[in-house]
């Protein structure tokens, strides 16, 4: 099991995306909320994951996410991906 906290910053204009990686099972929050509640559309989801599907951390840490300034509602992920791409170890 990982031990180390990771965490990163993404800023465009008045917009902000922070992500916590925190050693754990795969869960992704955001706003305090999971994943499959916040994000409607399947694909968007999948867009998110895809950056620890890739690294083959999808189940070794939780994800964390607070976004705020982001007027449209499915535009959040553009400001989430970047930022965990960074994150990852």
């Amino acid at each position: 099991m990982a031990t180390a906290k990771y965490y990163g910053t993404g800023r465009r204009k008045h917009s902000v995306a922070r992500v916590y990686l925190v050693p754990g099972t795969g869960k992704i929050t955001i706003n305090k909320r999971d994943i499959d509640e916040y994000l409607g559309l399947e694909t968007l989801k999948v867009v998110v994951r895809q950056p620890l599907v890739a690294t083959d951390t999808i189940d070794k840490y939780d994800v964390l996410v607070n976004v705020h300034g982001v007027q449209d509602f499915n535009k959040k992920w553009q400001y989430i991906l970047p930022v965990l791409v960074n994150v990852l170890p």
